[in-house]
């Protein structure tokens, strides 16, 4: 008989409903989770175990905790498990919008991707407009194109039909950012000749770290010129004079002027980091291991050797939504008939969400509940939680390098502020409250310095969102025309 179900007996029967506290204990139980642990903490951060180590594992000296728990789950750039530090060269711009331009953002996003455009009349106002919300997996965005061309041209070729057609009396921008929300390395690009100013982008790491199933990454190959595939399929319909392409990571620090870092939590899971005042993308979410002591109980058996924070938080159907399912499944592995039942299969209910997941995460069962909702709304709580932590644990890693350089006297900094796009966070009022409260903990760790952030919104247009990378991708698009003027 399943745990949950079992609790329900030992309350009183078959036939009686079992106590929320009863069913919440039970499933702890099973899991090997709860609320009384410091869930899913890489190490345990408190002013006691607090140590300084040295070494080229996290380019250079550096403060951890428990120290040899966090060299094995950091790593190096040069080892598997460790982040990766892939340059941006996209530095922050406090230019303004240059009046009477008109720039194009791609936001290649794990599910979808969305086009959108900014307006800036004579007198510096913006107006933004959505003109492109495709799913990637849409079969006719990888019709036409060139014999032998890659998916990822031939999706663009596309995507600017489209545009196009939303906007037929526009087909000139002065500028356009390209949002990629997989591993890749900038480069300049001044032998291309397309452009006056450019900032490319080739790719890295896909073995390791593309594993969000985007059809328009299926025939790329490491070190293949985003820039000059993403052009090739834009230019056959649209104009533009400059270009740059990075990271949707590196885009949400600079969505926030002064930022120190920036973080998305969405399909996936990523973060910026600093080495000598140049922003990276380190690919944390995918590259950065969750040791197994810190998992429950289903989650070390099937990943013996530990599991990537991306895999724990990530919105995307193979990550967080697949976590939750386990645990579903090992709470009434010897009860099919109310596994069925729990996991919605008795109705043809689709995979679970990551929304979804935060529904059940937010509901109000003060009441007694049915046994089913009880059982998903406490196992969610349970993740949410966990996730709160790990996403902490993400904003300490993006600034660390900065704290460093604070602690040496290369920086006057006293506060570290990191902008944050996450799903997670704007969903689940648990997942808030844990990170807020592991941010607390981290911040006493390293008085007088303080990680302060923002949990942004995405902009609301008529046609629907603009998402943060965006807004960051158009200020960066601002600092090029500046200096191209």
């Amino acid at each position: 008989m399943g745990g949950a179900k079992e609790a329900a007996r030992r309350a009183g029967g078959i036939g009686s409903r079992p106590s929320v506290h009863d069913v919440t204990r039970e499933i702890e139980r099973h899991l090997g989770l709860n609320f009384e642990t410091p869930l899913g903490l890489f190490w345990v951060v408190n002013n006691e175990n607090a140590e300084f180590l040295s070494g080229d594992g996290f380019r250079g000296t550096r403060r951890t905790f428990k120290g040899s728990e966090f060299e094995e789950a950091i790593g190096s750039s040069n080892r598997p498990g460790g982040v990766s530090w892939l340059p941006s060269l996209i530095s922050p711009s406090q230019a303004q919008p240059t009046p009477n331009s008109r720039v194009m953002v791609v936001d290649f996003g794990g599910t979808h991707t969305k086009v959108a455009v900014r307006y800036v009349d004579a007198q510096g106002n913006e107006t933004w407009r959505l003109v492109c919300d495709v799913d990637n997996k849409q079969s006719n965005m990888y019709v036409g194109g060139q014999e032998g061309e890659k998916k990822l041209t031939i999706f663009c070729e596309n995507l600017a039909k489209a545009v196009k057609d939303a906007v037929p009396e526009e087909d000139n921008f002065n500028g356009v950012a390209v949002i990629w929300s997989n591993a890749a390395k900038a480069v300049n690009t001044p032998d291309d000749g397309s452009g006056t100013n450019w900032v490319g982008a080739v790719v890295a790491d896909k073995h390791a770290t593309y594993r969000k199933g985007e059809p328009y990454v299926d025939d790329l190959v490491d070190g293949d010129k985003l820039h000059t595939l993403v052009a090739a399929g834009l230019s056959r319909h649209i104009g533009f004079r400059n270009l740059v392409c990075g990271n949707d990571t590196v885009f949400t620090s600079l969505a926030v002027p002064g930022s120190s870092a920036g973080i998305v939590s969405s399909t996936g899971v990523n973060s910026t980091g600093t080495f000598n005042r140049q922003t990276y993308n380190l690919e944390s979410g995918g590259r950065w291991l969750v040791r197994p002591e810190f998992l429950g109980a289903a989650e070390k058996k099937r990943y013996p050797y530990g599991i990537s924070v991306q895999d724990l938080i990530g919105g995307g159907e193979m990550f967080l939504p697949a976590t939750f399912k386990l645990h579903l499944h090992e709470l009434t592995r010897n009860d099919a008939p109310f596994s069925g039942v729990l996991l919605g299969l008795e109705d043809g209910a689709p995979p679970f969400s990551a929304a979804g997941i935060s529904k059940f995460a937010n509901l109000d069962i003060s009441h007694e509940g049915a046994l089913a909702d009880n059982i998903r709304h406490h196992v969610a709580r349970l993740l949410h939680h966990r996730a709160g932590y790990l996403l902490a644990q993400l904003a300490y890693l993006s600034v660390w390098n900065q704290v460093n350089e604070q602690n040496s006297g290369t920086t006057g900094a006293q506060t570290f502020p990191i902008a944050i796009d996450s799903t997670l966070l704007r969903g689940s009022a648990v997942c808030q409250e844990s990170f807020e409260k592991a941010i607390g903990v981290l911040n006493q760790s390293i008085s007088p310095y303080a990680v302060t952030y923002q949990i942004l919104q995405p902009l609301v247009c008529s046609e629907g969102q603009i998402s943060v990378p965006t807004l960051g991708a158009a200020a960066s698009l601002d600092g090029i025309l500046q200096k191209s003027s």
